[in-house]
């Protein structure tokens, strides 16, 4: 069973309408939380070259420089009030990433919420199909993400090509840290690498009395008790309402599959727990799109990033200078 929703999920949200001299009430079913273990028969909706593979496993991005996104088909409601502040919600994700170079893999994936659907103005790269080179850092796009970023993009003054992020507005992190965890019985922290090509689950919690965002990463199972980071953020001042949930996958020049095994959303409390045991599989060896990563030549460097920004190339040439 891949979707699932929880009994007294669907609240009945009556809004009361201005049409200028009338009033008119507007009541429409509201989702408040939802689980994916797995992808057949997800109320999602894809746009980009997302699918859905036979085995429910969610594809974000197949061939290099595309995007892809995966959202939940209805917008939500983040405000019991028009005047209302942002309520707490809380996300888990489980994903892997997969690239043809040991190395390097491009660039990323996000979850995010925003006010509407259309991306079709964004690019791919390390934009993470979420912005452009003009609307980056604009106020006016009202967008809350949480970047799996797998390349170091100078021009975002990236930390490292290893890291999960938060996003405001930009690509440009209000706090960012090198993948890992810390261990519950020791407190040791231990890095993870994003493009292992094994699944990974992060979890994400904003909280509306503190506008505190923890952000947390394990290898596939049991969520360590101490975040990976935390920061505070007041999305009161971003999310506009109604916002849409949603995923994006981007890629550069090289060739690199994220992919998504499931995925749940929670409103004013916890997100469901994911059904760990019904979740796809990861594809490895001859069943997958690379038949075992291959290594950079050794005279070149992967994933080189140019200064005129969207431009990367895998490898160096003297025609690489010029975008």
């Amino acid at each position: 069973m891949a979707a699932k929703r929880h009994p007294c999920i669907l609240v009945c949200v009556c809004l009361i309408l201005s049409l200028g001299p009338n009033l008119g009430a507007f009541c429409t079913p509201q989702v408040q939380s939802f689980v994916y273990s797995g992808f057949n028969g997800a109320d999602v909706t894809l746009d980009g070259v997302a699918m859905v593979r036979p085995d429910g496993l969610l594809q974000l991005t197949n061939v290099s420089d595309v995007r892809g996104y995966a959202f939940h088909r209805d917008p939500l409601l983040f405000r019991k009030s028009p005047n209302g502040v942002v309520r707490s919600f809380s996300v888990s994700l489980v994903f892997g990433v997969q690239s043809e170079f040991v190395e390097s893999s491009v660039d990323g994936m996000t979850f995010f919420v925003a006010a509407s659907k259309n991306f079709s103005s964004t690019f791919s790269g390390g934009f993470l199909g979420l912005f452009n080179d003009s609307t980056d850092g604009s106020p006016d796009n009202h967008i809350f993400a949480v970047e799996i970023d797998t390349f170091k993009n100078g021009e975002f003054m990236d930390m490292d090509s290893n890291h999960i992020g938060i996003d405001i507005n930009s690509l440009f992190s209000i706090q960012a840290r090198t993948a890992g965890f810390y261990d519950d019985n020791t407190g040791t922290f231990t890095n993870l690498t994003l493009n292992s090509g094994e699944p990974m689950q992060l979890w994400v919690e904003y909280d509306a009395k503190t506008t505190h965002v923890n952000s947390t990463l394990a290898p596939f199972g049991a969520k360590p008790r101490k975040p990976l980071f935390s920061t505070t953020t007041n999305l009161s001042e971003v999310l506009k309402d109604p916002s849409y949930v949603g995923l994006s996958g981007s890629t550069g020049p090289i060739n690199t599959q994220y992919y998504v095994l499931g995925w749940s959303f929670g409103m004013d409390g916890p997100a469901p727990a994911i059904n760990i045991t019904n979740l796809p599989k990861l594809p490895h060896g001859p069943g997958s799109s690379f038949q075992g990563h291959r290594n950079c030549p050794s005279d070149s460097h992967c994933g080189v990033h140019r200064p005129c920004g969207n431009c990367h190339l895998p490898y160096c040439t003297e025609a690489a200078e010029v975008c």
